[in-house]
């Protein structure tokens, strides 16, 4: 039986403002590093014009690009990295994909450089469909919470899953008050994003709930 922690792992990079580079250079990229890094077999294939899924021998990487959904709102760049659908299922070592991931993550920073990342777990083989759950529940995220308002996501959000059980979290909250309207709406879209993808759902519901604990936004009376 395989665990879901051989899955592999998911990383969203947020972009406030519209990056320089467009997704499928992006993806050239990703590519041509693929080409330095070693001879191996390996494949590109799209999926549409907003996924791309990169195999090497054992290893998958599959990006998406989402654009803002409303005015104002971020781009983000999703990374998964797992096991590809052919060869061995479990990663090499404990760790590998985690520590893949970060490098991509670091990597990528050095020539588009983003505001904030989540990464952890992912809860589903890598492919297309990690990228579209993770774009359509976003879209219904900013869709319910925005009230036809820019959005603003928090800033200097960081959440990284380490290969032991052990979650480190850097918070920094945004100004504004949220209503308890729309602060149930957060905690159930939270709930929806741990059922459908954890690695998402952990960053948003805890983020939340430490907003509220540590009282960085209060309740209407």
């Amino acid at each position: 039986m395989t665990s879901c922690k051989n899955f592999g792992t998911i990383a969203v990079l947020e972009y406030r403002k519209k990056p320089q580079l467009g997704f499928a250079d992006i993806v050239e990229e990703f590519d041509i590093s693929f080409q330095m890094a070693d001879t191996g077999q390996r494949s590109l294939t799209w999926d549409c014009d907003d996924v791309a899924i990169l195999d090497r021998e054992s290893l998958r990487i599959a990006l998406g690009w989402i654009e803002p959904f409303v005015p104002g709102a971020s781009w983000h760049l999703v990374i998964a990295v797992g096991s590809s659908p052919v060869g061995d299922k479990r990663p090499p070592v404990p760790g590998y994909f985690e520590a893949m991931s970060q490098h991509i993550v670091d990597n990528t920073d050095s020539y588009l450089p983003y505001d904030t990342v989540m990464q952890g777990e992912a809860s589903c083989p890598i492919g297309s469909e990690v990228i579209d759950r993770v774009a359509d529940l976003l879209e219904t995220s900013i869709g319910q919470i925005s009230d036809n308002a820019p959005y603003v996501a928090p800033k200097d959000l960081i959440l990284t899953s380490e290969d032991e059980p052990m979650i480190d979290i850097s918070l920094a909250s945004t100004e504004k008050e949220i209503s308890l309207p729309k602060r149930l709406t957060i905690y159930t879209l939270s709930c929806s994003f741990l059922l459908q993808v954890p690695a998402v759902g952990a960053f948003m519901l805890v983020y939340s709930l430490l907003r509220d604990v540590s009282g960085t936004s209060g309740l209407p009376a």
